[in-house]
Parts: structure tokens; C-alpha cells; sequence
């Protein structure tokens, strides 16, 4: 069976720099070999000799000794594979709050952080889109947590409001409370 992968994000995956061997771990992601193949017949643009992102601390108006090739590097290629930023931060050696100064300094920077994280998020979603075909809980989860339907949805807070649902079938005088049926002393109490 022939499985539908986001080809698009996985290509830019590819071209920022990840390997086909990174980009397999994801979930929902096809096998190295099979990225391999298809960067090679569609002449996909690996970076040269190297690994990493194609990007260098110098392109950035940053005024900091601490900004260097490798933080860049570990930060945003952590996060491209789903680490937070402060758990990324943290693996470069950097507090979270410098990364936020930097960020405010030049803009590109947090562009490349955004998209640099787009590319695992829309993954996870496409994982849990693919799911909701054959099981109704991750449609659920989709309906609760996108930006679209979330406020109809979501599950909300009520401030410790006790919410009570009643409905009575003026046919048949059935109460039922929150979904379950009432006896027949609280019926005719109604």
C-alpha cells in the first residue's frame, strides 16, 4: 500500500541540510532509502560536505562573541527535529532568554527558528490526519486542536462552573441528566 508523505517539507528538510537518516526517525516519515531515491531522481540540492543547516553566524547583525556556526547549527537543527527552543538552547550552551535578544536583534533569525519547527509540526499533523481515517479519536483531537475549530470544539475552562445538561422528552417524560437515564422518583419530582 502506497503511503501519501508530505514529499514538500521532506525536501525541505533535506535541503536545509538534515540527512535522510534524521528525517526517517520522524514519525510517519518514509525509510532513508526511500528519501535517498527520490532526492537523487528529483536532483534535490544537498548542502556542500557537510550535514548541517547552510547558514553562517556572519549573515546576522548580531553584536555577540557567543553566536557561532555550531550554536546556530545545534539550535536550529534541534529544532527542526521537534526539540523546544529551550531544550535546544540548552544543548548549545546558550540560555534561552540570549537566543530571544538575538531573535529581537534580527528578525531573520526567528524566521529560520519558525521554519526550522514547521517542518516537524506539519508532520505530526499529517501523522494524526492519516490517523483520523481509521480512527475516530485523532479526528477528535484534530476538531479540539486546530485553530479553526478549537474555540467550537476545545475542551474549555469554566471558571469551576458546574456544568449540568438535562434533557426531558416531553413524549415519553424521560429525564435524562449529563446522559444517563433518571429513575422514575426524580422524573415525576420534575
Amino acid at each position: 500500500m502506497a503511503r501519501d508523505y508530505d514529499w514538500p517539507v521532506i525536501k525541505a528538510r533535506y535541503e536545509m541540510g538534515q540527512t535522510a537518516y534524521q528525517i526517517a526517525q520522524g514519525p510517519g516519515m518514509p525509510t532513508k532509502q526511500g528519501i535517498a531515491k527520490r532526492a537523487e531522481r528529483e536532483g534535490w540540492i544537498k548542502p556542500e560536505g557537510s550535514n548541517r543547516l547552510p547558514i553562517v553566524a556572519e549573515a546576522f547583525h548580531i553584536d555577540s562573541s557567543k553566536l557561532t556556526d555550531d550554536v546556530l547549527h545545534t539550535v536550529l537543527g534541534l529544532m527542526a527535529e521537534g526539540a523546544t527552543q529551550e531544550l535546544a538552547c540548552s544543548a548549545a550552551g546558550i540560555s534561552p532568554r540570549t537566543w530571544q535578544m538575538w531573535q529581537k536583534d534580527d528578525p531573520k533569525l526567528k524566521d529560520m527558528a519558525i521554519r526550522a519547527r514547521s517542518g516537524t509540526v506539519i508532520g505530526y499533523l499529517n501523522n494524526v490526519h492519516k490517523a483520523s481515517e481509521k480512527d475516530w479519536k485523532a479526528a477528535t483531537w484534530m476538531l479540539q486542536n486546530s485553530p479553526d475549530t478549537r474555540k467550537t470544539f476545545g475542551q474549555q475552562q469554566h471558571d469551576n462552573k458546574l456544568e449540568v445538561v438535562i434533557n426531558i422528552d416531553r413524549h415519553t417524560d424521560n429525564v435524562t441528566i449529563d446522559g444517563q437515564s433518571q429513575p422514575e422518583s426524580v422524573q415525576q419530582a420534575e
